[in-house]
């Protein structure tokens, strides 16, 4: 333990970066993208393995329910030596101590050195699968899409891996919009309109999903912390994943961007998330800002107020200039 409270990552084993922040603020697209280049594979939402993938038997971003996967099949068969743990035991770990305890409380204690036992039994099961996923694809960096705080810290957790923390913030008033948008999930076997949150409730979940955020990075050194907006991340994408390969002190490789905006996608195997992740071969980036002008008056002024003082902490004007919508490849 550091005199700061954190620990020292070993210097083997694969770098594994957490995607945390608020849902439809890029973090989907951003996971294609560093998925897509050499020596990173992206694992998607891992923390819904247990629950959508395992027991939900959702698809995998290769289009195959979770538990008839060959690649999750031979990550099991190399973290556990065959089936994976028991979902309903990982989800009680889930609900139970990463759920009841405030993010704040489980980075101090992360930082005390003494954890609560099922955070350091969630956390070791993840550290088997983090290496694994990285053995089985040959990987040098697993990205984990996640989203949630609590989970951001129990990544910093594991054992045998070199934890990285990626903050990814939007305009909550483009998060209001977007979801407010009927999106139909195609990882069900039929396909069914994905859940919509209120603008009460997202800018709730806004307002703390960021500053958790924000509270987990102290698990983290402070030099494998970045916090990205989307704003910038769709005006220029290419610069910006090159920032997250800095962070990882990884060099930057050719492809998958054939210019400054456009990408080619390949397949991969994600566990749950946005629509977005089942999308392959060549898209072009652009900013998503419809909102700006279609969406309702009380919705943004709702919004805007009761997210009013970290509007100025996050670089977002209190006045919404009027914009030019474009193809959204993020939501």
């Amino acid at each position: 333990m550091n005199a700061d409270g954190t620990t020292d990552a070993p210097d083997d084993g694969p770098k594994v970066l957490y995607l945390v922040g608020w849902g439809r603020s890029g973090t989907t697209l951003m996971d294609n993208l560093l998925g897509a280049h050499p020596d990173v594979v992206t694992a998607g939402e891992v923390t819904q393995l247990w629950e959508l993938g395992l027991l939900g038997r959702r698809r995998c971003g290769c289009g195959t329910p979770v538990p008839d996967c060959a690649f999750w099949a031979a990550v099991f068969d190399r973290a556990f030596g065959g089936p994976p743990p028991d979902p309903e035991r990982m989800l009680a770990l889930r609900h139970g101590p990463l759920a009841v305890l405030r993010t704040h409380a489980l980075v101090e204690a992360v930082r005390r050195g003494d954890p609560p036992a099922g955070a350091a039994e969630y956390a070791g099961v993840l550290s088997r699968l983090y290496r694994a996923v990285a053995d089985v694809a040959g990987a040098r960096v697993v990205v984990d899409a996640s989203k949630r705080p609590p989970d951001a810290v129990t990544t910093a957790l594991a054992d045998g891996v070199r934890p990285y923390l990626l903050h990814m913030v939007r305009d909550p008033r483009a998060c209001a919009y977007s979801w407010q948008r009927v999106k139909a999930d195609p990882s069900t076997a039929r396909p069914e309109p994905m859940h919509r949150h209120g603008r009460l409730m997202n800018v709730g979940h806004w307002v703390s999903w960021n500053l958790l955020a924000e509270r987990a990075a102290r698990a983290y050194p402070p030099d494998r912390y970045l916090q990205l907006r989307y704003e910038d991340f769709m005006t220029a994408p290419r610069e910006t994943v090159a920032q997250v390969f800095d962070l990882l002190g990884e060099p930057v490789p050719d492809g998958p961007f054939t210019d400054d905006r456009t990408v080619v996608l390949p397949g991969n195997h994600t566990i749950a998330g946005n629509p977005g992740r089942f999308r392959t071969g060549e898209i072009t980036i652009g900013l998503d800002d419809e909102w700006r002008t279609a969406q309702r008056p009380l919705d943004r002024g709702v919004t805007t107020a009761l997210s009013l003082p970290w509007l100025r902490h996050y670089g977002y004007p209190w006045r919404v200039p009027s914009g030019h919508h474009q193809h959204d490849h993020a939501a």
